[in-house]
Parts: structure tokens; sequence; C-alpha cells
């Protein structure tokens, strides 16, 4: 059985695991990683259009989502269950 991405909550990890990317949501840029594979599914790409929408190109070699983190971790959801 595939293992959900369902994002890690590894705040005191500061090494993300491999296949997994930190990702920091919300105005409080809490640390979450999500699995790499998953970066260009389009609900994935449309969060990052968000982002841009929000923050410009400008980056700090960071991804950082504006969007509440339960919604982000809906979007995973999604994710998974359309890529099962």
């Amino acid at each position: 059985m595939k293992s959900k991405s369902l994002p890690l909550n590894l705040e005191e990890n500061k090494v993300a695991p491999a296949g997994y990317l930190p990702t920091y949501v919300s105005r409080d840029k809490k640390r979450l990683m999500i699995k790499t594979e998953h970066l260009n599914h389009h609900l994935f790409k449309s969060l990052l259009q968000e982002a841009e929408s929000e923050y410009g190109y400008r980056h700090e070699s960071l991804i950082v989502l504006p969007c509440k983190v339960d919604h982000f971790v809906n979007v995973l959801k999604e994710i998974d269950y359309c890529c099962d």
C-alpha cells in the first residue's frame, strides 16, 4: 500500500528526510514536510500560484504558501486520493 503524503510536522528536525521538502505554510510559517513527488501535481501548483500572487517571485530559498494549514492538509489529502 502506498504511504500517504500528509505533511510531517518536524519542527525540531532541521534536515528533511529523503524524498521530502520543507514547506512553510500560513502567515505563521508553520514548517511541514511534503513528498517531493507531489510538487508537479496541478493542485500543488495552484498553491504555488497563490504564493506567487501573494509574494511575487521574491524568495528566500524557501517554499512559503500563504494558505491556512487546514487548507494545505486538505489539498494533500486530495492529491493522495486522486493518485492512489
